[in-house]
């Protein structure tokens, strides 16, 4: 479905059907809207990958800066172990959370 037919058809609902946050994810946590303290997990982590990637050079094209940021993200959930996570990287600590290694890179 387009993004334009997807737009009519919501806009055609009314607001008591069209579903909330609330509805399609019940377990969402609530922060208060401007306060960084509220997201501290999320805005670490875009600071993280603004200082050790977007800010070190002037990219040449979107796609080479895509490239970049995959690897980045690559390196940084598959490689690179973290201190809060017992120095274990991100896809350890889920393989060990889910009790698989389906997530692995």
């Amino acid at each position: 479905m387009s993004s334009i037919s997807w737009f009519r058809m919501y806009r055609r609902m009314t607001s008591s059907s069209r579903p909330t946050v609330e509805t399609k994810y019940p377990r969402a946590p609530k922060v208060s809207v401007g306060r960084p303290t509220g997201n501290a997990v999320a805005e670490r982590f875009i600071a993280t990958l603004k200082i050790e990637l977007l800010w070190t050079r002037d990219w040449e094209s979107i796609e080479e800066l895509r490239s970049a940021v995959r690897e980045w993200l690559r390196s940084y959930n598959y490689e690179r172990p973290h201190q809060a996570l017992n120095d274990c990287t991100p896809a350890e600590k889920r393989e060990k959370n889910l009790g698989c290694e389906r997530f692995a890179a």
